[in-house]
């Protein structure tokens, strides 16, 4: 941009109406009131509405087990194929996720959460009829997995783009609503099954999820700072927002800038600016016929990573977790009432998870903020304990010692959730934040989805649980070598 001097630097939009220049100082003016601050401002309103769809989604999902008791009872399949209906919601939640996040780069936050809350709202709806195991798979596990996958993602990528100081802290605040949803669904589910019968609970579970269709279209996106420059300054035909250095390329970017280019008949239509802005952190340009869906998963599944030896040690690593991960949620409750625990006390260990969940989520979410602070240790650490303690669980056999465990895995995992996307930012950058967001779901989908069944098929056969546990308390151990893998890799070899 030859002769921009000074007004080329920072960041700018350059009109491409050489003839009507003050309608692109009216489409800046036009701008003003919305989002562009970060670290505060509306982002706040952003942490809130992620906090109640991760209310809705993890409360839901996690209550499973809960629910797994009357399915039991009602369908008299073993546990190994019962357990499978909770694990295809969660699994697919993830393995959805590098969808979710190309579709809300073509259409935008909100519409793909609405949608979401629409498809699982009416998963949710079709399995009150079923009348079978195999009925659930397709309408509880599929659709409603489909659904909260669409509402996931963005929702959880928006608060990452919105703060950059205070990103942990936010990530551990929005991220409480799961801890939250557990406590109060698992208590809330246990009662409407004892009012209401399964088939009524399930039924106002459609409603709770439809809830996410308000909370979705108020995820706004950061955008970026704007200048207005004559286009007599500048011998450009299109528009730039240019960040960091001067570009003395005229239509494509240099090596050592970066820049968004839109499209060049676009006016500065806020709707066009939300919407194509939102999850543009991989420096894309902008052609006048937009992005087609190839193009954008091409995006999300970054060849970058895929090739970068700390990243496929981190997604193993959280392979590795998500193994475990599930077990205690869906088992947990099963395992409490073989051991003579009664309906109310099993919710109630959940329920626990729940509390000591979202308290560790902020407190962790708070310390991993200080400078003094290495976040990937942090990581390390509260993955190496909840493998100690869920390895040790089968030593406690009475409510009131069953009670430890999961009060001490709710803070540990509270820990992993908040400190995972914090560090996929810190390792690999934030302008991958997408990439690496939809990448890290998908890999915790895979395990997600056989978890569960193996732990359940375990006890088909040995007739225990504690095996299941002991197992499960392994995965993590050897899920915290493997960060500590790809931390020494990552310092070695940074994302180009």
């Amino acid at each position: 941009m030859k002769g921009c001097g000074d007004n080329c630097k920072d960041r700018l939009i350059v009109c491409t109406d050489r003839h009507n220049f003050n309608n692109c100082v009216m489409g800046k003016k036009s701008l003003k009131g919305n989002i562009y601050q970060t670290d505060g401002g509306y982002g706040w309103i952003v942490v809130a509405c992620t906090f109640f769809i991760g209310f809705i989604i993890d409360g839901l999902a996690y209550s499973f087990g809960t629910l797994l008791v009357e399915l039991l009872v009602q369908f008299k399949q073993d546990r190994a194929s019962t357990v499978v209906i909770g694990s295809i919601l969660t699994g697919v939640m993830y393995l959805i996720g590098p969808l979710a996040g190309a579709l809300s780069d073509i259409y935008g936050c909100r519409i793909i959460v609405f949608c979401g809350a629409v498809i699982s709202s009416v998963g949710f709806v079709i399995s009150s009829f079923a009348t079978s195991v195999l009925y659930l798979y397709f309408s509880y596990g599929l659709l409603g997995g489909i659904g909260f996958g669409f509402m996931f993602l963005p929702a959880g990528v928006c608060v990452i783009q919105h703060f950059t100081e205070r990103r942990a802290l936010a990530n551990g605040i929005a991220v409480c609503g799961s801890g939250v949803g557990m406590f109060v669904m698992n208590h809330l589910s246990r009662y409407m099954l004892d009012h209401y019968g399964w088939r009524g609970t399930v039924l106002l579970f459609a409603g709770i999820s439809l809830q996410g269709t308000a909370l979705g279209l108020l995820l706004l996106p950061p955008l970026p700072k704007m200048k207005v420059v004559d286009p007599m300054l500048c011998d450009t035909p299109e528009i730039f927002v240019v960040e960091g250095k001067q570009s003395n390329n005229k239509r494509r970017r240099s090596e050592d800038t970066e820049l968004k280019v839109f499209n060049i008949n676009d006016t500065l239509d806020t709707n066009v600016q939300l919407s194509r802005y939102e999850t543009q952190v991989d420096k894309v340009f902008f052609d006048k016929k937009g992005n087609s869906v190839k193009k954008v998963l091409a995006r999300v599944f970054s060849s970058k990573l895929l090739t970068h030896g700390g990243f496929l040690l981190f997604l193993l690593a959280n392979f590795a977790v998500h193994l475990a991960f599930t077990i205690p949620f869906n088992l947990l409750p099963d395992q409490a009432v073989e051991n003579g625990m009664t309906k109310h006390e099993a919710s109630w260990l959940i329920s626990s998870i729940g509390i000591t969940n979202t308290i560790s989520r902020i407190i962790l979410g708070w310390l991993a903020d200080r400078s003094c602070v290495n976040r990937m240790v942090m990581l390390d650490i509260v993955i190496f304990l909840a493998g100690i303690i869920t390895g040790l669980s089968p030593l406690l056999t009475t409510f009131g010692t069953k009670l430890i465990y999961p009060c001490l895995y709710g803070m540990m995992i509270g820990g992993y959730v908040t400190l995972c996307p914090v560090v996929l930012a810190d390792l690999f950058g934030t302008e991958m934040i997408a990439q690496s967001f939809g990448m890290w779901l998908f890999a915790c989908g895979l395990a997600g989805t056989i978890s569960s069944p193996i732990g359940g098929l375990i006890y088909d056969t040995t007739k225990n649980y504690d095996i299941t546990f002991v197992i499960a308390g392994a995965e993590f151990l050897i899920a915290g070598l493997l960060f500590l893998c790809s931390t020494c890799v990552t310092r070695n070899k940074k994302v180009k």
